[in-house]
């Protein structure tokens, strides 16, 4: 049988999901345990660079709070610094179980898009006052189905979510997932998708799609990071040595197109907590929003619109 594989990014290092049907993924995750460094630093230090990369607009003007959809492998709401962001969870594997990050890939993503600014740790790119983050888990143990993936789809576009922040991807796209990707599209739910780490000019799915917002990575100086897919790619944002929030009430470091895509996901929820209602805007408009702003880094195969702005 034919494979595809299915890649979620945990801290740089390459997480493959070959697939053997279209229902099941296997995962086989490599130097998790000495890739992972959980941090006691000072606040300084752990503001980090992405943060002040982005130039951040601390004045904007709040109109709604956005509901940003994380499906990831669960999010530690009792982390000091999400304590209160997390409104709603929802477990796609087992909706009878609570939602525990068992590998911190979704903790960190939810750190990046929106730690509280409370003076301590660090501090996400959007405001905790105009988000509500929900909590999906897809992913146990690093391993995920399709069917699970459909279940969180679903889920977010009946709870009515504005965006959804996906740190994974395939080569191999699924009809189902496809299908639920419009629809979700279709009721203005903005969709943000890593592009992956394929060391080529194939982007995943679903970022490759012209109806989710594609995601690269790059490093301080602007540059492409080694091994990030290039090719469909709206935009770039910080992936290299990002320090977030990890299970446990820790940090840790994390990295590549998981960790720009939160990024992008956190800006996006930026531009749009200033609209009324979402009807005010469509993925278009919003598009041409962060192209007018963004850092154009003169290659659009490797860098798309350039690197984020806020």
């Amino acid at each position: 049988m034919k494979k595809a594989i299915f890649i979620l990014i945990i801290l740089g290092v390459f997480v493959y999901f070959p697939v053997q049907s279209t229902t099941g993924f296997k995962i086989e995750i490599q130097d998790w345990e000495k890739k992972q460094e959980l941090l006691n630093i000072d606040k300084k230090q752990l503001e980090g660079w992405g943060w002040k990369a982005l130039n951040i607009n601390e004045k904007r003007v709040v109109n709604r709070k956005i509901r940003v959809a994380i499906i990831d492998s669960g999010i530690d709401r009792e982390h000091s610094d999400l304590k209160g962001i997390i409104k709603k969870e929802y477990n796609a594997i087992n909706s009878a179980k609570s939602v525990v990050d068992d590998t911190g890939h979704g903790t960190s993503v939810a750190g990046i898009i929106g730690a509280i600014n409370n003076g301590k740790g660090i501090r996400g790119v959007s405001d905790s006052n105009s988000l509500e983050i929900y909590s999906i888990k897809a992913f146990s143990n690093n391993t995920s189905k399709v069917e699970y993936l459909e279940r969180a789809l679903k889920w977010t576009i009946q709870n009515n979510v504005d965006i959804i922040n996906f740190s994974a991807g395939t080569a191999k796209e699924s009809p189902k997932l496809l299908d639920l990707i419009n629809e979700a599209t279709s009721k203005n739910i903005i969709i943000v998708a890593a592009a992956g780490n394929n060391i080529s000019n194939e982007v995943d799915f679903p970022a490759r799609l012209d109806n989710v917002i594609s995601v690269g990575a790059v490093n301080y100086n602007l540059k492409k990071l080694s091994g990030t897919s290039y090719g469909k790619i709206d935009f770039v944002g910080p992936g290299t040595n990002i320090i977030t929030t990890q299970p446990n009430n820790s940090y840790g470091y994390f990295g590549f197109t998981s960790a720009a895509t939160a990024y992008v996901s956190g800006v996006i929820a930026n531009k749009i907590s200033s609209y009324t209602d979402k009807d005010n805007y469509t993925l278009n408009s919003i598009l041409d929003e962060l192209k007018n702003n963004s850092i154009d880094l003169k290659n659009k195969d490797k860098y798309g619109y350039g690197f984020i702005q806020d």
